[in-house]
């Protein structure tokens, strides 16, 4: 069988789209199976419910218990329901791994693929129903348990930050809504109505199945044809390109909470996406930015000036926005901004070294070519294209990576534009830090 490092596109009609991985580098077969809805209030908490509920039961196998039971009869296969967001697109995401069958007898291992896929069918379009709707218990029980993964953000003091930062960049966009749902709108979601939604998510909405490990290509096809057999009429989600921010103005956000260590969050605007020309040269300049413990900020801020704990960043390829989160003393707000728009202002004048460039490369090429061999970033990635329409393998990402020059990286910083500067801190004197 050929190996490759990246899937091969494998249409299947009626707004399903299958993608073959045909690897013999694992002792496993890899389905994962991903349903996408538009980010949208409301629907954003019914979606984080249906994706909780995928876990809870199905017509045969109507508890957890009996779900688990039913995976460990399929030689201990691992399964996993996540739910989460690329851009304004929403997604329940299904994964399912099987032994190859180099390791199971001929006879036991097609029974093993058929049993797995039908599985995969019943946890997407099967699940326990009651009365028309889902078990009501089950989902009284997924509220609360999504008001308290909410509630845990809150206690996860950084990631509460950077999503606070980011939902202000995407105010009043489908950027700034959570894929874990609204709390205040879990009591406007019944069960009857919840199982009628989901019904329309699996006749109107794409799914994208992708399959990797050592299997045929008509194989994949056949196998994908089992898992979704409802009647569908889908179309393809539209795109909602991110709204550019009007002027140069940029707001600034103090929470106060009773915590030692600041968490300061600066939000930028570039314009650039997967689409973008400069893309190649965004992620490099963001690895050379703040977030390697080489990067420039890292150096600057936290080993020659100690004015931070922690600093990273990362990029949002579909809003064309770069988040810097650094970890402050409160009476240290001023001089940080200050030091960080400094090393900016260096870039954009060119102040970028060949050696930091070099390295930059260097570390990222072999992230890159790391993913190669990680399947689980191998389908983000691909899945990221899919809904950017614009879709890399990582040997194409190597390619542009290395082509990037210094003025490409200075010509980011040139567009970076700050919108929004978010700081939770401990201190009440928000003055003080203000000055």
């Amino acid at each position: 069988m050929e190996t490759r490092s990246n899937y091969i596109d494998l249409p299947m009609g009626r707004g399903i789209n299958a993608y073959w991985h045909p690897t013999d580098h694992y002792k496993t077969l890899r389905f994962d199976l991903v349903l996408r809805h538009q980010l949208r209030r409301l629907d954003n908490t019914r979606v984080a419910l249906i994706g909780r509920l995928c876990e809870r039961g199905t017509s045969t196998a109507p508890d957890m218990r009996s779900l688990n039971s039913y995976i460990d009869d399929l030689y201990g296969a691992y399964f996993s329901v996540d739910v989460g967001h690329i851009g304004d697109q929403q997604f329940i995401h299904l994964c399912l791994e099987v032994l190859d069958e180099r390791f199971v007898e001929p006879p036991l291992h097609s029974e093993m693929l058929r049993r797995a896929v039908d599985f995969l069918r019943r946890v997407i379009a099967d699940p326990l129903l009651e009365d028309d709707g889902f078990k009501k218990s089950y989902l009284d029980q997924e509220k609360r348990a999504l008001t308290l993964q909410t509630e845990s953000l809150y206690n996860d003091k950084i990631a509460y930050a950077q999503w606070r930062c980011a939902e202000e960049m995407g105010r009043g966009a489908a950027w700034g809504l959570s894929d874990m749902g609204t709390p205040d709108d879990l009591d406007d979601i019944g069960a009857g109505d919840l199982w009628a939604f989901h019904q329309q998510l699996l006749a109107k909405n794409p799914i994208d199945i992708f399959v990797s490990g050592y299997v045929e290509r008509d194989l994949v096809l056949a196998l994908c044809e089992q898992v979704v057999t409802g009647p569908r009429d889908a179309s393809p989600l539209p795109s909602a390109p991110a709204t550019p921010f009007a002027g140069d103005s940029c707001r600034h956000l103090f929470e106060f909470q009773d915590i030692f260590q600041g968490k300061l969050v600066l939000g930028y605007e570039t314009g650039i996406a997967m689409r973008s020309e400069g893309y190649a040269a965004q992620i490099l300049f963001n690895l050379m930015w703040a977030s390697d413990s080489q990067s420039r900020l890292f150096r600057r801020l936290r080993e020659e000036l100690a004015l931070c704990y922690y600093i990273d960043s990362h990029v949002d390829s579909f809003a064309g926005h770069v988040y810097t989160a650094v970890g402050i003393d409160a009476e240290d707000y001023a001089n940080v901004l200050d030091e960080v728009e400094a090393e900016l202002e260096a870039i954009r004048r060119g102040g970028t070294a060949l050696s930091d460039l070099e390295n930059g490369k260097k570390m990222l090429k072999s992230r890159l070519v790391s993913m190669q061999d990680d399947r689980e970033a191998l389908m983000r990635l691909h899945l990221r294209g899919i809904v950017a329409g614009q879709r890399y393998v990582p040997e194409q990402l190597v390619q542009m990576v290395e082509g990037v020059m210094p003025e490409q990286v200075c010509a980011v910083a040139e567009r970076m534009k700050l919108r929004a500067v978010y700081f939770l801190h401990g201190s009440r004197d928000e003055e003080r830090i203000r000055a």
